[in-house]
């Protein structure tokens, strides 16, 4: 990649995570233990993995995830747990960068991606905060616990990227 395409690739991921960050402290809902509902703070790490591919992409979630910690918007027991809850499950959304060719296909990377993250936290959940289930399954407590709102975070972000596809954002931003 030429060093203009690189210095491009490194602003538009930095302001793309400045968004993110920004859109994430505004959330719809949030959940008692952790967990929210934004305003498709998901959204700008998914332009980055359509932009750039699916390595700058999960890089590009990963800083997000950390992001989160120095805001204070974090809890982990351990290590482990807050790999698997802000390291891991926030870099799996560059995965949706795989299914670039074309906007159909990315929207099935978004939603790909967007399960791989919950599977993340719901198995944080189960490993790490099985005590909150109490009598019920833990398996069960956990999806039932994050699957209702990274379902609906998912469900704004491919209505707005839906929204993005129509108005042709993408074919501007891929001309740059």
């Amino acid at each position: 990649m030429p060093q203009n395409k690189k210095t491009q690739a490194f602003v538009v991921t930095a302001m793309a995570l400045a968004l993110a960050f920004v859109l994430n402290m505004f959330p719809l809902f949030r959940m008692p233990q952790g967990g929210s509902v934004t305003a498709a703070s998901m959204l700008p790490i998914f332009l980055v993995a359509w932009l750039y591919g699916p390595g700058l992409g999960c890089a590009a979630g990963a800083l997000l995830g950390l992001l989160h910690v120095f805001h204070g918007d974090f809890y982990f027991l351990n290590p482990a747990q807050f790999a698997l809850d802000y390291l891991l499950a926030f870099a799996v959304l560059g995965i949706s960068g795989l299914f670039r060719k074309k906007p159909s296909w990315m929207l099935g990377g978004i939603a790909i991606a967007c399960m791989l993250r919950t599977f993340c936290h719901v198995l944080a959940g189960v490993i790490f905060f099985a005590e909150y289930a109490g009598d019920v399954p833990v398996w069960w407590y956990s999806i039932a616990y994050n699957g209702p709102y990274m379902a609906i975070e998912t469900a704004v972000c491919v209505l707005l990227f839906l929204g993005i596809i129509r108005v042709k954002v993408l074919d501007r931003l891929l001309r740059l």
